[in-house]
């Protein structure tokens, strides 16, 4: 199914996206397991990367816009897709992607646009978009972004991200975010004159740990005992998670 991202509803179901297109509930998640069922929500969408449920409400980050999937039927599928931003220019490159969404306390919404291979003369590309919470702008907090595949907030809001290895980056690398910062991919370092240093990352990945980063996540759980307050890292080159 190629599934991209995930998040629950209040009631324990879930939300899952596939890069195909589409989006499903799961329900039945319970600690045996043995009446999951699946049904698809919607479908048709444009590479949706990510999701995430905000008051019960499905928002999915597509390559064309952050979109919110409403029920209005109350049928089990979405009957309207309401183009919540689309501030964002959509690239032809492969690599042109949007990954992960993701919220801060204030409601606001963040992703992330690859730079590698995209004309940076389209705006909102190579960085870290940050959209209002009513979905009425959208900003680049940050730049030098080469393929971040995905991200984090923190419990207090803070902001990290990974980024893969490649022209400009010489190894995958986890970021802390800084308002106004710049994270080492000139092509989009979208200032003049071009900037000589960039913000330095959390750690350096070395290729055998990480080929292709993947997102972040805080254990904010007891009931992961001495990892509690801990970052963790997840690799897709590797299909491995990381102590941070």
């Amino acid at each position: 199914m190629r599934l991209t991202a995930f998040d629950f509803f209040s009631d324990g179901r879930a939300a899952v996206s596939t890069w195909n297109g589409d989006v499903w509930l799961v329900s039945g998640l319970d600690e045996k397991l043995d009446h999951v069922t699946w049904k698809r929500f919607a479908a048709g969408l444009f590479e949706p990367l990510g999701l995430r449920i905000v008051n019960d409400e499905v928002f999915v980050l597509c390559r064309d816009q952050l979109m919110r999937l409403h029920d209005l039927n109350g049928d089990g599928e979405a009957d309207f897709y309401e183009c919540f931003n689309n501030d964002t220019w959509v690239s032809p490159s492969y690599h042109g992607f949007a990954f992960d969404l993701q919220t801060d306390h204030a409601g606001n919404f963040y992703y992330t646009r690859c730079g590698q291979r995209v004309d940076p003369a389209l705006p909102l590309n190579g960085g870290m978009v940050k959209v209002s919470k009513d979905g009425s702008r959208a900003e680049l907090i940050a730049t030098g972004l080469r393929a971040a595949n995905g991200m984090a907030v923190g419990p207090n809001d803070e902001i990290v991200c990974g980024d893969n290895q490649g022209n400009w980056v010489p190894s995958s690398r986890i970021n802390w975010i800084k308002t106004g910062g710049f994270y080492g991919y000139l092509p989009h370092a979208r200032r003049e004159p071009p900037p000589t240093d960039y913000e330095k990352p959390i750690c350096w990945l070395p290729m055998t740990i990480d080929n292709s980063s993947g997102g972040q996540a805080w254990v904010t759980s007891d009931r992961w005992g001495p990892l509690k307050g801990q970052l963790l890292h997840t690799s897709y080159g590797r299909a491995r998670c990381c102590l941070c």
